[in-house]
């Protein structure tokens, strides 16, 4: 891979890549079951109750969250 790697906040029109990084991640095995729910990730954002930061690749794909 070349080029630099972003750091950015997710917004709620991006709930979709931490519901993918969720399940390469955990399968469904994650014990939180709206973390599968991208609606309820992007309430949760606009609300200000989760406040995530993703890391992308070059090409903007999502491959890590904290």
């Amino acid at each position: 891979m070349s080029g630099e790697l972003s750091i950015e906040f997710l917004s709620s029109g991006d709930a979709d890549d931490l519901v993918r990084l969720i399940e390469e991640v955990y399968g469904d095995s994650y014990d939180a079951e709206w973390v599968y729910q991208a609606p309820e990730i992007a309430r949760r954002i606009d609300d200000g109750e989760l406040v995530s930061a993703v890391g992308r690749d070059p090409d903007g794909t999502a491959i890590g969250h904290m």
